[in-house]
């Protein structure tokens, strides 16, 4: 009885020692340091971390900074750019419901070109808002196409170039957003004061077009991706012609184009203002004439 025993203790302490040495356990290391990772992978982690890095414009702690100098170039309170921007951000929520589903569909180069272009198009939008409903496109277009897209880019992008160490891979692009938060609010406080709310989101704009995209383009070009590439390499030109023809095809956007012309009109509105003040109780003096000329 006693020698059965001890057989049986034996034999599964061989029985732990055999499943020990077949099933490494958990806390055992990689294969490749961090660094060695990194430089591994270079390409599409600098491609992922760049999108969750240039989605600032559409962040809130980006959008947050220029609430004051937004009250006071359009006379609005707050609490109404609040408003504005709760029901832009719901918009935009619904709808990256149906746009996000077209990463599937269309080939990684083109989504990337057309979400950049778009992130782009948003800042433009911004910089020449003039009214509340200005305003509300400028928002919901920086929601979607920042806040939204550009994520939405970077975690599926990573996720696809990724078979093995994707949680690992996905870490260290998401290092983008906190290295953004780092960066953007000084740049934008500082062109806010040196050059002034509107040129700094048309330079944000700028930025996107000229520099972000050939360099998104350019990174792709070494980046394994599905659906699988048809056989040719898009250039950074290549792919802004194939975002732009995206844009172009979506439902979406020439659903909304009429609202383009609610910017011409509140423009035409305050321009007429400005030449033609309104007398208050049948008074107006010429300090507030001279105010209502100011831009």
């Amino acid at each position: 009885m006693i020698n059965g025993s001890r057989r049986a203790r034996v034999s599964n302490c061989r029985g732990w020692a055999i499943l020990a040495a077949t099933a490494p356990p958990a806390w055992i290391p990689p294969s490749l340091p961090f660094l060695g990772f990194v430089r591994q992978h270079a390409r599409p982690l600098a491609f992922g971390a760049l999108h969750a890095f240039y989605s600032a414009p559409g962040q809130t702690f980006c959008i947050g900074l220029f609430i004051a100098s937004l009250g006071d170039s359009l006379a609005m309170t707050p609490a109404e750019i609040g408003g504005l921007y709760l029901a832009a951000t719901l918009g935009s929520a619904v709808t990256l419901l149906f746009v996000g589903q077209w990463i599937d569909h269309v080939r990684l180069v083109h989504f990337s070109a057309a979400v950049v272009v778009g992130l782009a198009l948003a800042c433009f939008v911004m910089a020449a808002a003039v009214g509340p409903l200005t305003l509300l496109l400028a928002f919901y277009a920086l929601r979607l196409a920042g806040q939204g897209l550009m994520i939405h880019v970077e975690a599926t992008a990573t996720a696809r170039a990724f078979e093995s160490d994707r949680g690992r891979a996905l870490g260290i692009t998401a290092l983008g957003m906190p290295l953004s938060e780092m960066v953007f609010p000084p740049l934008a406080i500082a062109g806010i004061a040196a050059l002034g709310w509107r040129p700094t989101y048309a330079l944000f704009g700028a930025v996107a077009l000229f520099g972000l995209l050939p360099l998104t383009q350019w990174l792709l070009s070494g980046i394994r991706r599905a659906p699988p590439p048809g056989g040719h390499r898009a250039g950074a030109w290549r792919g802004l012609l194939a975002g732009m023809a995206l844009l172009v095809r979506s439902r979406f956007v020439w659903a909304a184009l009429p609202s383009l012309a609610v910017l011409h009109v509140e423009q035409r509105q305050q321009q007429n203002q400005r030449q033609h003040p309104q007398k208050i109780g049948g008074l107006i003096t010429e300090r507030d004439a001279q105010d209502a000329e100011l831009p």
